[in-house]
């Protein structure tokens, strides 16, 4: 990550802003980007640039870290996490979540 003050600030922001909307399944690159005030494509140049990483991908990067969290904190499920963390259906977030670490949310904490 940049040493640069404004890209850190640039990149504080952003994460401000996918974690206040996280919960919400409709935020995706186009309404970060509106609330950024760049175009979709600035932004995900930018990003690409600071964190080699689409917009995309790092929205659901965000989403993801923040279900581990959940995952650590008992009573939750797999569905409320899903849920919680904007992923619409349990399946996309299952999938998703093995291909980001490997493993299935269930068996996280359990693997050796």
């Amino acid at each position: 990550i940049s040493s640069n003050h404004a890209d850190r600030q640039f990149l504080q922001r952003v994460l401000e802003l996918v974690h206040l909307e996280m919960s919400d399944q409709t935020f995706g690159v186009d309404e970060l980007a509106r609330q950024m005030a760049m175009s979709r494509t600035q932004l995900n140049r930018k990003l690409r640039d600071l964190l080699d990483q689409s917009t995309n991908k790092f929205i659901q990067s965000c989403r993801l870290q923040k279900a581990v969290e959940l995952l650590k904190v008992s009573g939750h499920n797999i569905s409320d996490i899903a849920h919680s963390t904007g992923f619409s259906s349990d399946a996309y977030f299952v999938k998703c979540f093995k291909d980001h670490f490997g493993t299935s949310p269930g068996k996280y904490f359990t693997k050796p």
